[in-house]
Parts: structure tokens; C-alpha cells; sequence
């Protein structure tokens, strides 16, 4: 996300060489910049079997026009054109670490719907209704998100065990 690149397709194209899986047939400048994305993330999320490729899209940031490229992408797509301070890019780096901690699915797997240009379609559950909901877990040091996160566990009415939780 960092690095320039001359052309925005080339965030996606120069990487495709170094995962397994991909076949560089994908390749292909004719497509539009925004296609590539929402097609690169598609195969993300289905390679992996998770929606933990989620996590590289960056909130409002990601729905601005990045002026030189005017490439608008869908808010479940990555914009990897837009310029990206150092301090985002540390804020995706972080979230990562969390990944681990989340399994909203209950071990359910997803299903891919058919496909319309734009829209990420996914067959869902409905697990519960939301009863309540805490303070936001941020980007703050550790110690301050440790308390939030203590929060969270007694809304669960939950001990601090290390054993199983609501």
C-alpha cells in the first residue's frame, strides 16, 4: 500500500507472481482499475474460505477519490490507489493481530450468491439481535484497549476464567 506504482492496476498485477494460487493469466490492462480490485478481493475471500480479507479495507478512506486516479471502489473492496499515510497502513498491520480473536460465523461457512458487478453477496444466518454494544475498540495503545476489552467480557456476564464464554 506504501509503495507508487505507475500504474494503480500494477498495486494488484505486481503482487500476483508472489501468491500461490494465482494464475498470471489474470493479468489483463483492458479491464477497468476498479474491476480488478473488486475481482482481487473476490478471489481473496474465496481462496482463503474467510472474510478476514475485510480487514484491509480502511473506513472512509477507502470510499474517497484518490484525486491523481479518480478510481472509486466499493466500500468491501481495498482502494490499493489511494494514497495511504504510514499511520493507516499501521493501523491495517494492527488489526491483523486481532484476527485471531474473531469468529462471528460460530464455525458456519459462507456461501458466495451470484454475482452482481459491485455488490459483495454473501449467504448470511441470523444469529441474534444485538442487545447492547460497548465502546469502540480503537487504535490506541494497548493498555487503553485492554479496558475496552475487559468491558466487553462483563457485558457477556462473563469471569475473566480463560474458559468458554457466552
Amino acid at each position: 500500500r506504501l509503495r507508487q506504482s505507475t500504474k494503480p492496476e500494477d498495486k494488484v498485477f505486481g503482487l500476483v507472481g508472489l501468491v500461490d494460487g494465482y494464475d498470471e493469466q489474470i493479468i489483463n490492462y483492458g479491464t477497468t482499475v476498479r474491476s480488478i480490485y473488486e475481482d482481487y478481493m473476490s478471489s481473496m475471500i474465496k481462496s482463503s474460505g474467510t472474510l478476514d480479507a475485510l480487514t484491509h479495507v480502511v473506513g472512509a478512506h477507502n470510499l474517497l477519490l484518490d484525486t491523481e486516479t479518480d478510481i472509486l471502489v466499493p466500500s468491501w473492496a481495498p482502494n490499493w490507489a489511494a494514497t495511504t499515510s504510514f499511520e493507516l497502513f499501521r493501523t491495517l498491520l494492527y488489526r491483523q493481530d486481532y484476527l485471531e480473536l474473531y469468529n462471528t460465523s460460530g464455525g458456519y461457512s459462507y456461501r458466495f450468491l451470484p454475482k452482481t458487478r459491485g455488490l459483495l453477496a454473501l449467504q448470511g444466518v441470523f444469529w441474534d439481535t444485538i442487545s447492547s454494544v460497548g465502546e469502540e475498540f480503537g487504535d490506541e495503545p494497548c493498555p487503553k484497549n485492554a479496558l475496552i476489552l475487559k468491558s466487553w467480557y462483563s457485558m457477556t456476564s462473563t469471569e475473566l476464567s480463560g474458559g468458554n464464554y457466552i
